[in-house]
């Protein structure tokens, strides 16, 4: 039993997240990403402030706060969760993320973080596995939270027989499948205009740059490219998970990386283990549908 004040597992934790309409006006967290884990930090940007004459700091002065945030989808179990590292109009959504702890006592610890954005995303997909995504990103002001939920969500998670690759439309039978969008997020602070009321210390903006999509497909056989060609043909890389039970609200999750070639190819081979070929890739695009 775990009282307030004592040590908790993970059965003790909270997870939620909800959609803001604009910067700067929190959401209550209403919804769970699924089967996760997270870690986040809070950072408080402390500088150590030297002068000439003294090698001890004189000051140690708090600079701009930042919240730095990690939530790892270990199966996923709806396209809602994907659908938040995915830009619209070529901008991500604003999120308000709960983190919070519920003692055997009933006594409730947690807080939300607003202002959130998902600036990198990560799917991953291993032969004989579910699959998985983790979404990082930043985010601004804490609230604490007198009470949190502990919510789940029914869907079934989906496993990697349930998973088709293409390439180029063709089969492309693989071990394991990696992707990552990265949306290169700079978060950027100002000379404030009007003296904030709340979080005086905070940034202001993270703005979207390049959208950069990489990922790997290892195989237990060769791509059959050349890469030395003179030239490299593009292609579309599709994984298509469909919901054999029936248990998944949508039944299909389908991502492809569309404009991709192939830049490397590694080959391994161990004493004990099967030789591998795995091919990193980059693309001009994608869609999660």
């Amino acid at each position: 039993m775990a009282a307030a004040n004592e040590p908790v597992s993970g059965r003790h934790l909270s997870c939620r997240y909800s959609s803001q309409s604009v910067y700067g006006t929190a959401v209550t967290p209403a919804t769970s990403p699924g089967l996760v884990t997270f870690d986040m930090t809070t950072d408080s940007g402390m500088t150590s402030i030297y002068n000439i004459g003294s090698e001890a700091a004189k000051f140690l002065k708090p600079g701009v706060a930042v919240v730095n945030y990690s939530v790892n989808v270990t199966a996923v179990q709806t396209l809602a969760v994907l659908n938040l590292g995915k830009r619209t109009t070529g901008a991500l959504p604003w999120l308000t993320w709960e983190f919070g702890m519920n003692f055997d006592s009933g006594t409730d610890y947690g807080f939300q973080v607003q202002d959130c954005k998902v600036q990198s995303m990560d799917i991953n997909l291993e032969a004989g596995g579910l699959l998985q995504a983790t979404l990082s990103g930043a985010g601004g002001l804490i609230t604490d939270l007198a009470t949190i939920a502990m919510a789940h969500l029914t869907e079934t998670p989906m496993h990697a027989y349930e998973a088709v690759l293409t390439r180029g439309g063709a089969a492309d039978e693989a071990i394991g499948f990696r992707f990552n969008v990265d949306h290169s997020v700079e978060v950027t602070s100002v000379i404030a205009g009007t003296a904030p009321s709340t979080f005086k210390r905070g940034w202001k903006y993270q703005t979207e740059g390049n959208e950069v999509i990489t990922g790997e497909v290892t195989r237990l056989k060769r791509c059959t490219l050349d890469l030395q060609a003179t030239t490299i043909a593009d292609f579309s890389l599709v994984l298509t998970c469909t919901d054999i039970v029936g248990g998944m609200t949508p039944n299909t999750i389908t991502l492809t990386a569309t404009g991709a070639k192939f830049g490397s190819e590694r080959f391994a081979g161990t004493v004990d283990g099967l030789a591998t070929f795995t091919t990193p890739f980059i693309a001009k695009a994608f869609t999660i549908a």
